[in-house]
């Protein structure tokens, strides 16, 4: 058998953060039980509690196949790894080696490509904008782009950008993470790009294990994730979107297929939410009943003006049959509301993602006998004058549905969804109002490509030598500009800058596209650089980095750790004892570069990393 996913990781955004787990589990952090989906980041208010994947389908027998997940409490459906073609296989070790994400930034790759381009341009020199020299990063050395073949694995898994056009990801010959913008080629619907500012891949399959879960049988799917981000001065901010590549490994033609998102929707105090579907947007949301949401014992609250949250299906499951057709939002139920139960069994799962009841009963509204495959539709029913609103608040749990299908062997489907967030604006607007406003731009973005994403300047840097750093922007643009306050300056997408001395310098940065253009800037103190190497013996990483009051510490395991905090003069200032996934307060350092020394109790392995304190 193969262990339970175990890694854990965590997507960053400036106002919005979600929690990922290697499974199907999102925004669920298993190693605290909490919430991962943050709308006041920091604050420990969540308006999604977990979320995770469904899919059941048919064999020509009757037979069912099936694999759902929601808290993993008991268990797991899904584990990592690429699986062998028509056997839908997968070993123990190639189980443990995918357990885990592989994350790049899209300004990673475009230096990996700015480099290599003035390598090969006769005019540049890369001493210019790489004055310390450059390394390739770990995010682009270890990118899974492919499979073992002998294995009978696909040799492609995540796509690349091929420099030296020879079908083989080399990084050390110009190859790269493949971002849509890179080319005009691809189209953000095909899954053959990777998309945002920031991405994190991850190969999930439902045959490593038996399905603790729900008890289904295995279907044999392999599915590729990105969860990716903007950072945006736009609504895109407030949105973590999630592709997924769903590929039939095995060699069983399945039929009355259905695939869906289950949500568990805790908006603050999850006692007295609401929950609701907007059948024509592809959208299911929460929302608060009132509009003061009080604390309760799990949660702080949102206190006044509460925000709301949706799930929106931006790209469906495409059928043939009876003719083509795309699939979104077709289903949409609730359970643990006062109408259903939790689901025990696979074919309480497999009901569930066809709106019936778990004995497989139709959904009627209420008071009639008129069946409908959506639940809380309010005024949004396409074939009907019978409208639909959730008027009982209390804790809340959705699955967001899509079919049915065939999913027959061989057979590949894109999906695309979005999880938002959104706040009131004005006294005329609600916070429902304001997340359908967002979800229609949400769509548009998609269907453009995100060709016009009004960009985010906040500078960034790493110090690498003597009075010498590299700075970099999370967001891209069509332009930059960066003014490093001694006369010089750079239009290079992340360029490295050596200072003449230690003085002070106002680094001032813009990035500019079609769509907006904004500005940042950043005092430096440019200082020597004699801190201790960095040591990653251990497996564990801290972010944010520069960070403000509080550097946190993520490991896929549960570490207890002995740390020292040392200045640049070889000083140390904080020592202390932690545990993984805690915080450690660094408000009161003056600001500067520090360097974090972590050993794990009762082990030899140890952890260095420079990082930046910022006032």
């Amino acid at each position: 058998d193969v262990e339970r996913s175990r890694g854990l990781g965590d997507v960053y955004k400036r106002q919005i953060t979600g929690t990922l787990n290697s499974s199907e589990l999102l925004f669920n952090n298993r190693l605290t039980s909490n919430g991962g989906f943050e709308t006041t980041t920091g604050e420990g208010v969540h308006s999604i509690y977990a979320a995770n994947f469904w899919i059941g389908g048919l064999t020509q027998n009757d037979e069912l196949k099936l694999a759902a997940g929601t808290y993993n409490s008991s268990g797991t459906d899904f584990y990592n790894g690429p699986l062998s073609n028509g056997s839908a296989e997968v070993s123990n070790e190639d189980c443990g080696e995918y357990d885990r994400f592989f994350s790049i930034c899209e300004y990673e790759s475009l230096r990996h490509l700015e480099y290599f381009d003035c390598l090969s341009d006769p005019n540049c020199d890369p001493s210019i904008n790489f004055p310390s020299g450059y390394s390739i990063p770990e995010s682009i050395i270890y990118y899974p782009a492919h499979g073992d073949v002998n294995l009978q694995q696909d040799f492609l898994l995540a796509p690349f950008y091929d420099y030296d056009s020879d079908g083989t990801y080399s990084p050390e010959d110009g190859d790269c993470p493949l971002f849509s913008s890179m080319t005009d080629d691809l189209e953000c619907s095909t899954c053959q790009a990777l998309s945002g500012h920031k991405a994190t891949f991850w190969i999930t399959n439902d045959k490593g294990s038996l399905h603790f879960e729900s008890n289904g049988d295995a279907l044999g799917i392999e599915m590729h994730n990105v969860v990716y981000g903007f950072s945006s001065t736009g609504s895109l901010n407030d949105i973590i979107f999630h592709q997924k590549k769903l590929m039939n490994k095995g060699t069983i033609d399945l039929t009355e297929t259905y695939m869906g998102y289950w949500v568990d929707f805790d908006l603050g105090n999850s006692n007295d939410d609401l929950i609701g579907c907007d059948i024509n947007r592809n959208l299911a949301y929460v929302h608060n009943a009132d509009q003061i949401d009080e604390a309760s014992n799990s949660s702080a609250g949102y206190g006044e003006n509460p925000p709301a949250a949706g799930l929106l299906l931006l790209e469906g499951v495409n059928t043939q049959t009876p003719e083509p057709e795309e699939l979104k939002l077709t289903n949409f139920t609730s359970f643990s509301s006062g109408i259903n139960e939790d689901p025990q069994t696979s074919n309480h799962y497999y009901n569930y993602l066809k709106s019936t009841n778990q004995s497989g009963v139709p959904t009627v509204f209420p008071g009639t006998e008129e069946t409908t495959n959506w639940m809380f539709g309010g005024d949004t029913y396409p074939d009907s004058k019978n409208t639909w609103n959730d008027n009982f608040s209390s804790d809340k749990r959705a699955l967001a549905s899509s079919g049915p299908f065939d999913l027959n062997s061989g057979d590949v489907q894109c999906i695309t969804n979005a999880y938002i967030h959104s706040y009131s604006d004005s006294e005329e607007t609600s916070a429902v109002e304001k997340l359908f406003e967002i979800s229609d731009e949400a769509q548009l973005s998609f269907e453009n490509c995100f060709d016009c994403v009004a960009p985010l300047a906040s500078i960034q840097l790493t110090h690498v030598g003597d009075f010498a750093y590299d700075f970099h922007n999370i967001a891209t643009g069509d332009e930059y500009l960066w003014d490093f306050g001694d006369g010089t300056s750079s239009t290079s997408v992340a360029p490295g800058k050596i200072f003449s001395s230690g003085q002070d310098y106002l680094v001032t940065f813009t990035v500019t596209n079609a769509c907006g253009s904004d500005t940042d800037t950043f005092l430096l103190t440019a200082t020597t650089l004699v801190i201790p190497q960095q040591i990653v013996d251990l497996e564990l990483t801290v972010f944010p980095n520069p960070a403000h009051n509080s550097l946190n510490l993520q490991s896929s395991f549960y570490l207890s750790l002995d740390y020292q905090i040392i200045d640049n003069l070889g000083r140390t200032i904080l020592e202390n004892t932690t545990s993984t996934n805690e915080q450690i307060d660094i408000s009161n350092l003056v600001q500067g570069h520090y360097v974090l020394r972590a050993n794990s109790q009762g082990s030899e392995k140890i952890y260095v990393k420079q990082f930046f304190k910022l006032d």
